[in-house]
Order: C-alpha cells, then sequence, then structure tokens
C-alpha cells in the first residue's frame, strides 16, 4: 500500500467515525480537497482529464454498485476515500472507495445531470429543474447549506477559488460565492441556445459555447466579456484546455483550437463526415498531446499546438465521453459497452473490459482508483491487481 492511500484510509477512518450511518445524509467536521483528488469533473479547470498516476492494465473490477437511476456526462468525484455521485433522481451517493458501500445519501429536489465540483468544504451542485439552479452541500454539517433558485443548469460547475460559475437554461452567466450562495455577478449571453456542454476556465477567464456554436470568453474577476466567436458548428460537449488553446469539440466532423488571448482559429480538424462528433478531450501538458475520440468508433492523439494527428486507433464503437489520460496510458469508454486501454505513444491496444452498460459518462482517477459509470445506472471501480507477497 503506498503513502498516499495510507493518508486516505487514516482520513476515512476519521471520517467514518463520523458518519451519520443510516440517516440520508453524511457528515465531517473537517474536510481537505488535496491536489491528488479528482474534485471536479475533468479533474481541473481546464478540464484535462489527465491523473499524473501509475494505474496501468490489466485493472482488475473491485466493487460495483447501483446509483438507482441514470448519470449525466460529468464523472463522478474521488476526495479522499470517498467517492461521490449525483444521479438525474437528484441523489447524492458517497460511497467508500475501498469496498464501494454506500455510506452515505441525500436527496435534493432537482435531478442532477451536470458535473459537479468541490470548493473548501462544500460541495457545489448544478440543479436541472425550473428555480433550482444551484446548491451549496456543506460536507461538514452534512446539509445543504444554501439553494439558488433560478433556472435549470444543464451544463457542468466551474469553481474559481471562492466562486462558482455556472450558466443556466435561461443563457445567464452567474457567478455565486461559494459559501453563501449569494450572486456576485450575472451576465447575459446574447443567445438564448442551451449551454450544454461544460465550461472551461484559464484563470479568471471562463470558456463556454452553446449548442448554436458560439463561443465566449468571460473574465469573472473584472466583469467583463472578452470577446465572442460564431465557430458555425453546434456544440454539446465540454470544452477543453490545452495552455492557451480553447479546445471545442463539434456535432458537425470538427474540432476546433482556438486562441484563448484573441478567439482566433489557430488550427481545426476537420473530418470528411460531417455527421461525426467529437467527444470532449483529455489533455498532458508535459508533452502537449491531446486525445480525442469520435461517434465514428475512432480515438485520435493529436499536436495540442497544430492539432495534427500523432495516431488513430479503431475502436470498433462511437465514443461520447471524455479519454482519461495517466502517465502511459488512454482509457476511454465507449458506446459499444466496453472499458479500453491504449498505449498512449502508440495507440496500441493493451487491455479491454465488458461494461454492464454502455459508458457515456467521464471518467474519473485518483491515487489507485478508476471510477466509471455504466448506463443504465452502475458505478464501477477498477484497481491494479494487488502484488503477491513473495515467499521464500
Amino acid at each position: 500500500m503506498t503513502s498516499s492511500t495510507l493518508v486516505r484510509v487514516a482520513f476515512a477512518a476519521s471520517l467514518f467515525a463520523l458518519l451519520i450511518t443510516g440517516c440520508s445524509s453524511f457528515s465531517s467536521r473537517t474536510h481537505t480537497v488535496t491536489p491528488e483528488d479528482w474534485a471536479i469533473s475533468g479533474a481541473d479547470l481546464a478540464r484535462s482529464s489527465m491523473a499524473d498516476l501509475r494505474l496501468e492494465p490489466p485493472l482488475e473490477k473491485v466493487w460495483e454498485h447501483d446509483l438507482g437511476a441514470g448519470a449525466g456526462p460529468g464523472s463522478a468525484l474521488i476526495t479522499g476515500n470517498l467517492v461521490l455521485i449525483a444521479n438525474r433522481k437528484g441523489q447524492l451517493l458517497v460511497l467508500d472507495g475501498e469496498k464501494g458501500k454506500r455510506v452515505g445519501r441525500t436527496k435534493f429536489d432537482a435531478p442532477v445531470e451536470g458535473g459537479m465540483a468541490i470548493a473548501d468544504n462544500m460541495l457545489i451542485v448544478p440543479g436541472a429543474k425550473r428555480k433550482a439552479s444551484l446548491y451549496g452541500y456543506d460536507l461538514g454539517r452534512g446539509k445543504v447549506r444554501w439553494k439558488l433558485r433560478k433556472a435549470a443548469v444543464q451544463a457542468g460547475v466551474l469553481t474559481l477559488d471562492s466562486l462558482a460559475v455556472v450558466v443556466d437554461a435561461t443563457a445567464m452567466l452567474r457567478v455565486v460565492d461559494t459559501a453563501s450562495g449569494k450572486e456576485r455577478w450575472t451576465h447575459a449571453l446574447d443567445s438564448m441556445a442551451y449551454v450544454i456542454g461544460a465550461p472551461v476556465a484559464e484563470g479568471p477567464v471562463v470558456y463556454v459555447a452553446n449548442e448554436n456554436g458560439v463561443l465566449y470568453a468571460v473574465d469573472v474577476v473584472r466583469e467583463q466579456r472578452q470577446w465572442r466567436r460564431d465557430l458555425g458548428s453546434p456544440v454539446y460537449q465540454g470544452l477543453g484546455m490545452a495552455g492557451d488553446i480553447v479546445l471545442v469539440p463539434t456535432t458537425r466532423g470538427r474540432l476546433f483550437g482556438i486562441d484563448a488571448r484573441t478567439g482566433a482559429t489557430r488550427w481545426t480538424l476537420a473530418l470528411p463526415d460531417t455527421t461525426v462528433r467529437f467527444s470532449a478531450t483529455a489533455y498532458d501538458h508535459r508533452d502537449g498531446v491531446l486525445v480525442v475520440g469520435t461517434t465514428d468508433g475512432r480515438l485520435r492523439a493529436l499536436r495540442a499546438d497544430s492539432g495534427s494527428e500523432l495516431w488513430v486507433a479503431e475502436v470498433e464503437s462511437p465514443i461520447t465521453a471524455a479519454p482519461l489520460l495517466t502517465r502511459q496510458t488512454v482509457f476511454v469508454g465507449t458506446l459499444g459497452r466496453k472499458l479500453l486501454a491504449l498505449d498512449r505513444n502508440t495507440g496500441a491496444r493493451l487491455w479491454e473490459y465488458e461494461m454492464p452498460g454502455r459508458v457515456t459518462s467521464a471518467l474519473a482517477a485518483a491515487d489507485d482508483l478508476l471510477i466509471v459509470l455504466s448506463e443504465p445506472q452502475r458505478i464501477v471501480a477498477f484497481r491494479m491487481p494487488q502484488e503477491m507477497p513473495v515467499t521464500e
């Protein structure tokens, strides 16, 4: 067991001592998010879907749990030894990461479609229902501290220090204090089109695209829009960041690399088949490589600075969820009910696993755990097999 695993187990043990067993909620007097946690869908504000850890195939399934309802495109969250996931019935489930046992449950009064995020001791949960936009769930007290009653939020949450940023169904960008739920600032986008894909951020600038293919850059600290760009291709997937480039997957066979400062096109990957849709991306800043899936059953590795292809791997089934990168491996789920592991350098297939159903949600990973959501309502945990002790 690694030292980081020991820390997580110790954290979990102290937390479990404070759990309210048999009740609808859980609580911890203290909760600290560490850099090793997966505290937002996509891993970070850039939605890099990168876990800087050793998680190499073959993996083994260590547990599976029934969610009670389907989940949206966002990933589960992993903090300490806990796995947190909300479903479309508005239920928040808290699971023990070691054995997958439920240790807490809370019911919100709205379905949860977008990805959640943790800010300090607060879990920020988007509500996909009219007049139920956002919840601040206090992880220390085990209860909802505040609600924002505006319009439904379909896309995921961003948390920038003490601020939460969402875009609701009225095309209003809202900046909310994470501790109190009070609105700090609102900014009306100039189109009533829905924002379905999760936004990203670089510093105080938030990037968001709507279903009509209009991309916005908004500085939420200076409280002003930086630029607006009409790409002409609908955007249903979450955005990504690769340094100073905004990665925009579209539904018309186009993946755009957009200059984050100016909104100009740095590069475009244009497929011959304009009916193909791109997934959200995964990106590793260390080698400048991004990986993206498509509905034509291919996984591509690209140079993030130019969009040039490094390799293309056939996976037989459509990919709609973002891949996940570790130090040596790409993990990806497909609509063909497969979880695949591929070599990061070549795209060679290393391992595959038959899932209970289609994989349409983003993956999550922390320490030695990979968490995969599978339709219709399953969550499955994998890790590398434990090394057998050496006997003399």
